[in-house]
């Protein structure tokens, strides 16, 4: 390989990784956009509690944010959708949301979590078998 070879190889290397710190710069910038968005939308909420229009527009930027943290194949989980309400809760001096507290609220739990992924048909029957033995 020639002088010239080299350079080419050099400057072409300096070029993918001056793109790749380009491509990580605007991840984040736009990382920093949307998780503003989900805070202003939840300051907006806080002002007006109310009002149901930006209840929804704080669930869909914190569903956003969800989703752009994760990987986008798995999308918003059951988990993700507690953690926004428990978001909004708290900063409308509600609180987390609860365990569910009957059996059915559980088994209905259960069925979401198996629905969305997060737990294995094993785990739904192992867990619901459990419910059933500890009444």
């Amino acid at each position: 390989m020639g002088p010239e070879q080299t350079a080419i190889l050099i400057v072409g290397g300096t070029g993918l990784l001056i793109l790749f710190i380009i491509l990580l710069i605007k991840t984040a910038k736009q990382g920093i956009r949307i998780r503003k968005e989900y805070q202003d939308a939840l300051d907006a909420l806080e002002k007006s509690p109310e009002d149901s229009s930006l209840r929804k527009n704080a669930l869909e930027a914190g569903r956003k944010l969800a989703e752009f943290l994760r990987d986008s194949k798995t999308g918003v989980t059951v988990f993700d959708e507690i953690a926004l309400q428990n978001d909004i809760n708290m900063r409308l001096g509600k609180g987390t949301s609860s365990a569910p507290s009957s059996v059915s609220d559980k088994m209905i739990s259960l069925k979401k979590m198996l629905d969305a992924g997060a737990i294995t048909e094993e785990e739904f029957h192992q867990r619901k078998e459990k419910l059933l033995r500890d009444l």
